[in-house]
This record gives structure tokens, sequence and C-alpha cells, in this order.
């Protein structure tokens, strides 16, 4: 078992030394993300979709591809986006009361994160009206951590918020939800 093992190792090894895919013609990031960059999926300013793969020491970017092997691409692209484990990894709290068109029962937000961070839910409200969408931002306190919820919206329809979610994840926010007014 020892002995399978080490070469499991070695195999793992040769792979993280060996050129990645990444680095084939057209197949690597058009640039790479900053070094602080934590999350799982890349979007470079060309719009195509990479994804993290190797270790803390060695990160390389593989490209997305259809089942057919095009890369996938057409995204906003990443800049700099929250890091790992600070969006909604909690249960979805309840949202905020929203301007006036959620009073009136007639917006619909979506909830696209929760953020220990105050800096990282800056950034996310930041992202978000980039997008062209309004944020708000709510607290919560759960056992004794105090949570920033960024909320988009409100918008007008279920059909508009879910149109709005697309983007938001494709923006990064993978966890962003469609959530009722209250």
């Amino acid at each position: 078992m020892v002995r399978r093992l080490g070469k499991v190792i070695a195999v793992i090894a040769a792979l993280l030394t060996a050129a990645p895919l990444s680095a084939q013609e057209g197949k690597q990031p058009a640039e790479p993300p900053p070094r602080d960059y934590r999350g799982q999926q890349y979007v470079d300013s060309r719009g195509c979709l990479f994804l993290r793969a190797g270790t803390e020491e060695r990160v390389i970017w593989l490209p997305r591809v259809t089942r057919a092997g095009q890369p996938i691409c057409g995204y906003p692209p990443s800049g700099n986006r929250v890091g790992i484990g600070d969006s909604a990894a909690a249960a979805a709290a309840p949202p905020p009361k929203a301007p006036a068109a959620a009073d009136q029962g007639q917006g619909v937000l979506v909830q696209v994160g929760r953020f220990v961070r105050l800096a990282s839910a800056r950034e996310a409200a930041k992202t978000v009206n980039g997008l062209g969408f309004p944020a708000q931002r709510s607290k919560v306190r759960e056992g004794g951590t105090t949570y920033q919820i960024i909320y988009a919206g409100p918008f007008g329809s279920a059909e508009a918020a879910g149109e709005a979610l697309a983007v938001i994840r494709r923006s990064g926010f993978a966890d962003a939800a469609v959530v009722a007014p209250q």
C-alpha cells in the first residue's frame, strides 16, 4: 500500500511539473488572475472560463471546455472576486426590506452572498453595481458571527430576477439565489 501511495504521489508530482494543458496555444488565460485570487473558477479578459488545479504552492488554470473540446467563453471577466469561504456557505438569511418596489410586493431580490469580512461584502456590492444592478446590504448575527449579506435588486418580476441571477452566477457568485422580499 505504501508503494502504491508513493506511485500515486509520483504521478501527481509529474503532472504538476509537466506543462499543463492550459499552457497550450489558446488554452491559457489571456492574463493570470491576481496572486491573491482564491476563487475556484476564473474568467479572463476574453471571457473564457478556467478552473483552478494544482496545489497551493503551484496553481495551474485549466480551461473549461464543451464536450466537443471547445473553450467555454462569453462571460464577464472575473477581475477581483470574493475569496473562497466568504460567500454563501451558511444558511440563507431573510432579505432586508427593499426600497419601495419590494415594499409594495413588486420586487424580487437576488442574494449574492454572505460575507464575514466587510471588505469582501463591499467588493461584492461593487461587482453587483458594475454589472448594472442595484446592490443592497443587510447584516445578520448568527452564533456569535456577524454576516454581511449582499443582495441585487429589487427586480420587478421573478423572471427579471432570474435573468440577473444568471449574470451574477457567471460573474463568480455560484451560490447566488433568488429570494422573495418579506
